[in-house]
């Protein structure tokens, strides 16, 4: 369990490193638009990332998979989306 949470805790702050590139990629809206779409799609996407790494560090305490694979996994897709 400790072991889970422990890489939990890594995936969360080293995604907070790829916060500004999600910014800068979805946040600018093209010229002559007024949609809000990047921004709503980004703050989907963080959701989606964190319910799925809290998904990782259950099935994790639980040993169905090993930590690092069930946090790092969704760490690297996560990182290749931004």
């Amino acid at each position: 369990a400790s072991r889970s949470a422990f890489h939990f805790r890594l995936a969360e702050v080293a995604s907070m490193f790829l916060l500004p590139f999600l910014a800068v990629a979805l946040g600018v809206p093209p010229k002559r638009s007024t949609s809000a779409l990047g921004v709503f799609l980004s703050i989907v996407m963080i959701v989606t990332y964190h319910k799925v790494n809290e998904y990782g560090q259950s099935i994790g305490e639980l040993g169905r998979v090993d930590p690092l694979i069930a946090l790092w996994g969704p760490f690297m897709l996560f990182a290749a989306l931004v």
